[in-house]
């Protein structure tokens, strides 16, 4: 079956209108949070109380963001009020029964959900439609590029505006730096780890394949595009200018793909001088990967409707400016000029933004992410010492997907 469409999403986002929602009761009510108190959020835990003193909310820590602590929890009857749900693993407790469908919610108090990037809302979406927790983040890997290199090739950043892949390989091998012992002391350009859910939407959707069909059934890397995408990696990741994993704060590579959430170590970077910049155009465009974390409320819980008012104004605009925005790049569209002014102050912005109009949401969802990958490094490894050709690791990839379902 396959993953309903943002139209469903974005048309239920439209009929709705934010007003301010509150718990009738004046009884003093605790719920718990698996999470971990952290000081950045003093500021909004404080706006929170003054408008629902009535509400104690308690953090657990994180030893219980674990899934198998959960797991644990719930098959004993002593749950959490409320869970993280990282976005790769959110459909093992939808599967499992675990968390609550938040769409009654929605309705009942007449809660906007039209702020949110619409892609973060598929990341908690179930395949049934129903959504199954709120986001709070937008996980989307971006060009990074070190300007004083840059410079020092003799290369100007607009240059980085309509580059294609073979562009990339020219300018891996111009920024590129060897020692008189022939040894690499700085490659040109690192890839976004391949062992991940950034694999379907930075190696393979710009030659136009999928990895997976729509409805996670079956893998596609026996398609034709999917080949050609293999085999101009495999080839690729052969050249001492492309090189996976370089540190880019530490000065390993000039160009690196990585998460946006690596914007704040890196303005810590003393010395450190970079920008966003847009991915290389492939075959058939240009497109990048991304993930959503957010939290969800336990069907087991309680105290529901108290877990309801303090999940949706964590995650509502007060809480997104307030703390998400101070920490992550946030999954309301509000609360992302916050986090430019905190983060972006002297970057491109503008190459942020064409960045989040096309990433593909990381797959696959159900097996979760992390269980295949984790399970396929071996033939991935095995494929980029060609030790595999790309038909047979579509073939041996597939099997081992198959057996995962």
């Amino acid at each position: 079956m396959k993953r309903p469409g943002l139209v469903v999403l974005i048309t239920l986002a439209l009929t709705l209108s934010a007003f301010p929602i509150a718990i009738g009761s004046a009884e003093q009510i605790t719920i718990t949070v698996a999470a971990t108190y952290k000081s950045e959020m003093d500021a909004y835990m404080a706006d929170f109380y003054s408008r629902y003193p009535n509400i104690k909310v308690e953090f657990a820590g994180a030893g219980f963001t674990n899934p198998e602590k959960i797991f644990t929890l719930e098959a004993a009857g002593t749950p959490m009020d409320i869970y993280y749900v990282r976005g790769t693993e959110i459909h093992m407790y939808i599967a499992k029964g675990i968390l609550e469908p938040i769409d009654a919610y929605i309705q009942k108090y007449n809660y906007s959900i039209n702020d949110f990037v619409a892609q973060s809302l598929v990341s908690v979406q179930g395949q049934d439609g129903k959504l199954y927790g709120l986001p709070y983040d937008i996980g989307v890997n971006v060009q990074y590029y070190n300007r004083d290199h840059l410079a020092e090739a003799g290369v100007a950043a607009s240059f980085l505006n309509n580059w294609t892949f073979n562009d990339m390989k020219d300018l891996a091998h111009k920024l590129m730096r060897v020692n008189a012992d022939g040894q690499v002391t700085r490659v040109g350009y690192t890839p976004v780890n391949w062992n991940s859910w950034s694999f379907e939407g930075n190696y393979l959707a710009p030659w136009g394949a999928r990895m997976f069909s729509d409805d996670e059934s079956s893998l596609l890397l026996s398609e034709p595009a999917a080949l050609t995408a293999l085999s101009w990696w495999q080839q690729t990741l052969q050249d001492p200018a492309i090189v996976v994993g370089k540190s880019f704060p530490k000065n390993q590579t000039s160009l690196a793909v990585a998460g946006i959430w690596e914007i704040g170590s890196y303005n810590a970077v003393t010395g450190l001088d970079f920008d966003l910049g847009l991915l290389p155009v492939g075959p058939a465009g240009r497109y990048s990967s991304f993930q959503s974390s957010g939290y969800g409320i336990s069907r087991q819980s309680k105290q529901k409707e108290a877990a309801w008012i303090f999940l949706s104004d964590w995650m509502g605009p007060r809480g997104m400016e307030l703390y998400w925005a101070k920490t992550k790049m946030p999954a309301r569209w509000s609360a992302i000029k916050h986090f430019a002014e905190l983060f972006l102050k002297d970057k491109n912005m503008s190459s942020l933004e064409q960045t989040l109009s096309i990433m593909l949401l990381g797959r696959p969802v159900f097996p979760p992410g992390e269980a295949f990958y984790t399970q396929s490094k071996k033939l991935f490894s095995q494929f980029w010492s060609n030790e595999l050709s790309p038909v047979q690791l579509a073939d041996s990839a597939a099997s081992l997907f198959s057996s995962m379902k």
